[in-house]
């Protein structure tokens, strides 16, 4: 006879490699879209078009050398919003030309105003928030296209009238 004690029962369950492989990943994934989706940059900075009720702009017309406003025809949102994107936050935003505002109500209620600057090379530059004052700055889009189209949109807003 031989004096080996038998093996206690080992009561944990072997799980196969490619479980614990797989559920790691899907912990990272999980906790990489939280992280995305809290970050500050994560943020659109315009609302999408289906949540615009109205516009109303205050644009430089150099045909008349002033400061008009009128209401944006909702034709001309997207090609605004065109003109403005793809865009990034800019945690360090230089003095800008300012070109002009936009005041969008939203169809969910609440508002929002942008700001919207000319910059000489060519990317365009906006801030938007629930105010002038609390407005994040980004830079996007093209500052001559966004020219073009504010045009485009007060002829459009004049022809209607």
């Amino acid at each position: 006879m031989s004096n080996q004690t038998p093996e206690p029962r080992k009561l944990l369950m072997r799980v196969p490699r490619p479980l614990w492989i797989g559920l790691v990943l899907v912990a990272l994934i999980v906790t990489a879209v939280r992280i995305f989706h809290n970050s500050p940059n994560a943020r659109l900075p315009l609302p999408d078009i289906n949540d615009v009720q109205s516009m109303e702009a205050d644009f430089y017309d150099s045909d008349k050398q002033a400061l008009v406003t009128f209401q944006v025809p909702a034709a001309h949102w997207q090609p605004i919003f065109s003109s403005l994107l793809p865009a990034r936050r800019d945690s360090n935003p230089a003095k800008w030309e300012s070109l002009g505002d936009l005041r969008i109500k939203l169809a969910r209620g609440g508002s929002l105003h942008v700001s919207l600057y000319s910059v000489s090379d060519g990317l365009g530059a906006f801030s938007a928030g629930p105010s002038f004052e609390t407005g994040i700055y980004y830079r996007g889009g093209n500052s001559r296209d966004l020219e073009q189209t504010l045009a485009d949109a007060l002829k459009a807003s004049n022809n209607n009238q």
